[in-house]
């Protein structure tokens, strides 16, 4: 699992970080939260756990699959879109991040200084096959 965006410029970042980026989202920011930590450790971690524990990352299925470079159809339905998604581990996120995710993988949006749950868990493991209908979910609330 990369971090990945689907555009670039990150709206997670300081806007002073940001003067010579193209702002693509306006009133939030989107950020999804694989349900793995980062770095070798955590890599291992999920792989093992994938492949002998048959647990799974409905996000990481979405975006990467077995893929590390991503999956053809993720990389498609993004190149469609004007969403700016940033992609973090469990490890990576804050609690307020967290604590809106509720269960992980999740989408949250930082939309007037709340974040907010835009897909669910639930939502991610029933449309893992399905990134057009993520991206509009994510998009729409």
């Amino acid at each position: 699992h990369f971090r990945t965006q689907l555009h670039p410029g990150d709206p997670t970042s300081p806007p002073s970080h940001q003067h010579n980026l193209p702002r693509l989202v306006t009133m939030s920011a989107l950020v999804g939260i694989y349900n793995a930590d980062s770095g070798v450790i955590g890599e291992l971690t999920y792989l093992f756990n994938k492949v002998v524990r048959n647990t799974r990352c409905h996000l990481c299925d979405l975006t990467h699959g077995w893929n590390p470079y991503g999956r053809r159809s993720w990389k498609q339905a993004c190149s469609a879109s004007s969403l700016v998604i940033s992609f973090i581990h469990r490890n990576e996120a804050t609690d307020a991040q967290l604590a809106a995710a509720d269960l992980l993988p999740a989408i949250v949006a930082l939309d007037d200084g709340e974040w907010a749950c835009v897909v669910t868990a639930a939502e991610l493991a029933e449309h893992s096959d399905d990134p057009d209908w993520v991206i509009r979910q994510a998009g729409s609330r």
